[in-house]
């Protein structure tokens, strides 16, 4: 299929999306990167394949991570799968660019593959998403070359389908579309392969099964979905989906027009459209989650490189515009930044963001020994402060893991712009009914822990710094641990002088 200068160009073009990719692998780790590792990679392959509940256990990409950690050292060790996932499928789009088109729309498809932003940081990334997108372009490539009943090719899509689908459950949305165009040019070439059947039925037999078993799991991830009341929240739902994948929306409908005695192009439309379509009926997840809409664009602008008169010139301008547009926004991330970097003086106690990443206590040891300092330092202190990312309401986690707000009882101002809004606290002995107080818990023995809480018995509770609690183990041999929330009591209760309760000081 490849001629040998094709297959040096192809290597080339291999090596350099590899090495842009190793440029960003060495970065900190992520918040869901840090979630995976800490609470899934360590767990038996029955739960890996069973806890789904929360979308931070990508099975496949857990699975990997699992086998390629090595040490706090070589954190970046678990983002290789990601790497390698997403370097095999620039082949894999060059290979579905020729089957489709021609070889000017395979170069098309490898180089956008290659270079394209969002492409770029899933691969460097430990989730699913690239190992998702392989998959996928792996089904629908051993598709296109199953059509007269090749064993092989049969095989290839089939355990590809079940990968992509333990990837990423939402992958099921990308086959609907292209399993029912194939049943359909079966049944028009009145054509009957029963153990090509047998082998396809056994897949969806076992996904299906895989989907059933864990179906409460699933019910579950709905609390991290968006819901829409309006067509402006679908519309800004949508723009957000296709500016993150690199794709646009005039593309679609321009290339259907031009190509429309193309059946091929029915079908990436359909492909494309599916989804989102989908996402208009149910709950949609994030934007990111729609990564392989970003393969299906791409193939669709390379159907451009079919035009001779037009070929480089389109090829170059389309190439361009999709990397520009998909290009991420770092403006937002550097403010929160900032408010990570800060130093905490003593007592004062950091608030993060609650969808917000946070240092890792392997990349940054010592941001996590401030915070517990910080922590002790504003526990023993008569009035403290903690420093918010924002000056309306304060964010954190209920008892269930949804976010929630409550507001504050009067504003916040910053001493200048790069700084955070500082609460202050001050320890009170008398917390009113129905008031917003904040309990500041050192680290203790967990079972100490567990009985303050219970006996404080709030009627309301608002969790801060919820997934950067880390145990610690004293040298008596027992684990520490340490919580920060606001609450509301539904009666005035009186607690002894130096319980760690506060409320609020206007300053």
């Amino acid at each position: 299929m490849l001629t040998k200068q094709e297959k040096l160009w192809l290597c080339l073009l291999l090596t350099a999306a590899a090495a842009v990719r190793g440029f960003l692998i060495f970065r900190d780790l992520e918040y869901d990167e840090i979630w995976s590792l800490e609470n899934y990679a360590a767990l038996p392959l029955s739960k890996i394949f069973s806890d789904l509940s929360t979308p931070n256990n990508h099975p496949v990409n857990t699975l990997l991570i699992k086998f390629l950690w090595f040490s706090k050292e070589f954190f970046w060790s678990i983002r290789i799968g990601s790497l390698l996932f997403s370097t095999a499928s620039v082949a894999l789009l060059w290979l579905i660019g020729r089957k489709l088109f021609s070889r000017s729309a395979a170069w098309y498809a490898a180089v956008a593959g290659a270079f394209l932003p969002p492409l770029i940081v899933s691969g460097t990334t430990a989730r699913g998403y690239a190992g998702e997108m392989f998959y996928l372009l792996l089904f629908h490539l051993a598709l296109l070359n199953c059509r007269k009943g090749s064993i092989k090719w049969c095989i290839t899509a089939a355990i590809s389908a079940l990968f992509a689908i333990i990837s990423l459950p939402t992958a099921v949305l990308y086959m609907v579309p292209t399993a029912g165009f194939y049943l359909l040019y079966f049944w028009k070439k009145r054509r009957f392969f029963p153990l090509q059947t047998a082998i396809f039925s056994t897949a969806a037999l076992l996904a299906g099964f895989w989907f059933i078993i864990n179906f409460n799991s699933f019910i579950q991830q709905k609390q991290f979905k968006a819901s829409f009341t309006s067509f402006e929240g679908f519309y800004s739902w949508l723009n957000s989906a296709f500016s993150e994948n690199g794709i646009w929306m005039w593309i679609l409908p321009l290339i259907i027009i031009i190509f429309r005695k193309r059946k091929i192009i029915w079908v990436l439309a359909a492909m494309f459209l599916f989804p989102l379509l989908a996402a208009l009926v149910t709950s949609p997840a994030p934007a990111r989650v729609y990564l392989p809409s970003a393969a299906v664009g791409i193939l669709l602008c390379a159907s451009f490189s079919t035009i001779k008169k037009w070929r480089y010139g389109m090829s170059a301008a389309l190439l361009l515009m999709q990397t520009a547009v998909s290009y991420p926004e770092r403006s937002e991330e550097k403010t929160v930044q900032k408010i990570y970097n800060l130093s905490a003086p003593d007592g004062h106690i950091k608030i993060y963001p609650p969808a917000a990443g946070y240092p890792l206590r392997w990349n940054h040891p010592e941001t996590v020994e401030k915070f517990f300092l910080s922590l002790i330092s504003a526990s023993q202190k008569d009035i403290c402060f903690l420093a918010l990312p924002e000056k309306e309401n304060i964010s954190g986690f209920a008892m269930d893991g949804s976010v929630i707000s409550a507001p504050l009882p009067f504003k916040l101002t910053a001493s200048d712009k790069d700084a955070p809004y500082l609460l202050a606290l001050k320890k009170s002995s008398i917390i009113p009914p129905d008031t917003l107080a904040f309990a500041i818990y050192p680290p203790m023995p967990q079972e100490n822990l567990t009985a303050l809480f219970q006996d404080l018995a709030p009627k309301t509770t608002l969790f801060f710094n919820q997934w950067f609690r880390v145990p610690l183990k004293a040298p008596d041999g027992k684990i520490h641990k340490y919580m920060i929330f606001a609450f509301t009591l539904d009666r005035e209760r009186r607690f002894p002088a130096g319980y760690p309760y506060y409320l609020p000081l206007e300053k």
